[in-house]
């Protein structure tokens, strides 16, 4: 089997893979049984019993199998339906404060990005909406990954495609 372009757990001398060495160059290796993605040239260690193939030029990425996309929403979006406007600082502050159902996407309430969801985001959205207040931080005006990743609100239900 080729492992070359393909998830895997890096173990350079994993039988199961036909007894591959990897070649990483000045490149520190991962440890032992770390995820990743192996990008390389594969050849034959042609002369020699064990290994069986060879990977040359090698680059582990462990962040290259992460196949799960970041929910995409749009900040200020706090009632889900794909525009930022005055139904979202009612929304939030009814959610808030009036038993109101929760948002579908916490993160897209959170206008100063703080990983909290509360009066002053729909302060922060008031502002923006009538004091001409500077934009919030991405994803907005329109959808988009949070870009940041330490961001712990759920978005369960987003509605960017």
């Amino acid at each position: 089997m080729d492992p070359l372009g393909q998830c895997l757990l890096f173990y350079p001398e994993d039988a199961s893979l036909g007894a591959l060495i990897v070649d990483m160059g000045a490149t520190a290796p991962p440890n032992p049984g770390s995820e990743g993605l192996l990008i390389g040239t594969q050849v034959d260690c042609v002369g020699i019993c064990f290994p069986t193939s060879c990977v040359i030029g090698a680059n582990f990425n462990p962040a290259g199998c992460n196949t799960t996309p970041s929910p995409q929403f749009i900040r200020g979006d706090c009632n889900n339906d794909l525009t930022f406007n005055l139904a979202d600082a009612i929304y939030h502050l009814f959610s808030l404060f009036a038993a109101g159902p929760p948002p579908a996407c916490y993160a897209a309430c959170d206008m100063d990005i703080d990983d909290a969801s509360n009066i002053g985001d729909s302060i922060a959205m008031l502002n923006l909406l009538f004091l001409n207040a500077p934009p919030p931080p991405d994803p907005y005006p329109s959808c988009g990954e949070n870009p940041n990743p330490t961001q712990f609100l759920d978005c369960l239900y987003p509605i960017c495609p």
